[in-house]
């Protein structure tokens, strides 16, 4: 080897493209050529990168001998590196080539250094550096990035399942397995209506630039609580308090929607003061372990009718016929009450024979759908005439023939006009009380019209005139006692043998009057079993009188006439004892009586 120290000097820039120059040597006696031509070349500039920022050589980057290692969807950027350092001023001629597999493929100009691209593919890439005096180049090698398995869940079943491959890899293909034979070819495939036999592990392997990466996750679908069943305690009426239920769901909350902006997370919420704002549907939904189930109710809220406008048909007088009247409303009912205990539910219900005591306020309602509406009301007047007359039961000729009779004073103003047949009124004419006489025995008939207050109302009263009281007055033939009838005070059972009843013939259906001291009757004994006698007696003497009032045979009806005498405490009975061997039935047919 021959050592040589070459001292040479020279105007040119410290970097150049290329430079040519000549040489003087510094050592005496050593054969120096004319021109010795010598080219001085730059340092060669070297390619700095960044991946993700980090230097990639460096820890889990090893030492780089084959590549500089990235995965695909990195951030690589690049620096010329001149002399140890960044150069500041690349020249304008620089062209940086990434390649084919880069996003962006390339950059050119002064403004390159720190520029940033990224691998879109796997594989092995060179980058170029050009624009210097000489060119530089980078070798890395691009990974696709592992794999990653994610979905959707938990869901709910009948929920869709989604599953999810991550990074996304341009090319790459996928394939899927899973629970109850799942299988797919899509990067992020979605089981539709997923059941709970989709709850378990999906496994999706990727394959790109002939590499595969495996990745799992846990799908998991769980079953729904139970349907809420919901009612309402409707249809109601405005104003009324609005009643909500769901059946119990174990473990779940409840969240209700409804009319009008309603919501609550009660189970059995209510609403008090419905108005019809709040008619429609409410959907009640129930949430346990993160899954839904929803149910609905329809609510009517009615609004009550109006008041129906009242009305009748007064005033008007006793006797007559009250009529009241309400307004139509559509498909209402009604109710009507009033003074006397009055009530009816038709709409224009009438009074008839009314009294002075139907005088008063009525009032009516409307029902429609079950509601009733406030009260209408109305007054009515019925005036107080009357023209019932007050005359004797009878007239006695023997005691002389004069008579009195009255109707109630109808009050200033009022008119009375009298009448009478087989008579003479004899004083009291166009007043309240009139005397008359009787023309003879048979009977004799006052005839009355009161006029007062607008009302006319006419009586009438028949006067029986007997020439002689005291004696038989007679009654229409009137069955009292028949034994034959049905169990009763006036019927069966037949008389026993040597039997005793009692008969209260003021309360028989003949008319006795309770002035009565005894009665004409005949008695009949109907097919006795056994020969007899009865003994007939007032109701009140203790002892039976020895005489008999009818005798009668064996198998023979019998009847004969009798007066039967009272009790003498006014209690009306009489007693009939049989003095017989065996049973028999009586009648007792009344045809007057004795005061």
């Amino acid at each position: 080897w021959l050592r040589v120290r070459y001292n040479y000097s020279t105007s040119a820039p410290a970097v150049c493209p290329q430079l040519s120059t000549t040489w003087t040597p510094g050592l005496t006696g050593v054969s120096d050529p004319t021109a010795w031509p010598i080219v001085v070349t730059p340092a060669p500039p070297f390619i700095a990168a960044r991946v993700n920022g980090l230097d990639p050589c460096v820890g889990a980057g090893g030492a780089c001998t084959d590549g500089l290692p990235a995965k695909i969807g990195d951030t690589v950027t690049v620096y010329a590196i001149v002399s140890g350092a960044i150069d500041p001023n690349p020249p304008s001629s620089t062209v940086w080539n990434f390649g084919p597999s880069a996003s962006p493929a390339g950059c050119a100009g002064t403004g390159c250094q720190g520029t940033t691209f990224h691998f879109t593919g796997p594989g092995t890439f060179t980058i170029t550096l050009a624009g210097y005096a000489i060119g530089a180049s980078a070798t890395f090698l691009v990974a696709a990035p592992p794999v990653v398995a994610s979905n959707g869940g938990p869901v709910c079943a009948g929920s869709p399942l989604a599953l999810f491959a991550s990074p996304t890899i341009s090319g790459a293909t996928f394939s899927w397995t899973g629970p109850n034979g799942f299988t797919s070819t899509l990067q992020n495939p979605v089981i539709g209506a997923a059941t709970p036999a989709a709850t378990g592990t999906y496994t999706v392997v990727r394959t790109f630039g002939g590499q595969t990466s495996t990745a799992s996750t846990s799908g998991v679908v769980r079953l729904p609580p139970l349907v809420p069943t919901a009612g309402n305690n409707g249809p109601l009426c405005a104003g009324q308090t609005l009643a909500l239920t769901a059946v119990t769901v174990a473990g779940a909350t409840y969240a209700w929607t409804g009319p009008n902006g309603f919501t609550s997370a009660q189970q059995n919420p209510s609403l008090s003061g419905a108005t019809a704002a709040a008619t429609g549907t409410y959907i009640v939904t129930a949430t346990a372990n993160g899954c839904s189930t929803a149910a609905s109710t329809g609510v009517t809220v009615n609004v009550p009718p109006l008041a129906p406008a009242a009305g009748n048909n007064g005033p008007l007088c006793a006797g007559g016929t009250l009529v009241l009247t309400a307004a139509t409303i559509a498909n209402a009912t009604y109710a009507w009450t009033g003074p006397n205990g009055f009530t009816s539910a038709l709409q224009n219900p009438s009074l008839p024979n009314a009294t002075a005591a139907a005088g008063g306020v009525y009032s009516v309602t409307a029902t429609v759908n079950g509601c009733a509406g406030p009260a209408g009301s109305t007054a009515a007047v019925v005036n107080s005439v009357s023209s019932a007359i007050t005359a004797p039961s009878r007239i006695c000729l023997a005691a002389g023939n004069p008579g009195a009779a009255s109707v109630p004073d109808a009050g200033v103003g009022a008119t009375y006009a009298w009448t009478i047949a087989n008579g003479a009124i004899t004083g009291g004419q166009g007043t309240a009380s009139i005397s008359f006489s009787v023309a003879g025995a048979g009977t004799t008939t006052l005839g009355v019209t009161v006029t007062a207050g607008g009302c006319a109302p006419t009586g009438s009263a028949t006067i029986p005139v007997q020439t002689q009281c005291g004696g038989l007055s007679t009654l229409t033939p009137c069955r009292a006692v028949d034994t034959r009838n049905v169990s009763g005070p006036f019927g069966g059972p037949p008389f026993p043998a040597n039997g005793l009843r009692s008969f209260n013939l003021l309360l028989s259906a003949c008319g006795v009057p309770s002035t009565a001291k005894a009665v004409s009757a005949n008695l009949t004994v109907v097919s006795p079993t056994a020969s007899g006698a009865l003994h007939v007696y007032p109701g009140d003497l203790g002892t039976a009188p020895s005489a008999t009032a009818i005798s009668f045979s064996s198998g023979k009806t019998r009847a004969n006439n009798a007066i039967l005498r009272l009790a003498t405490d006014g209690s009306g009975t009489v007693a009939i004892l049989s003095e017989s061997g065996g049973p028999f039935d009586l009648v007792i047919d009344v045809n007057g009586y004795f005061e």
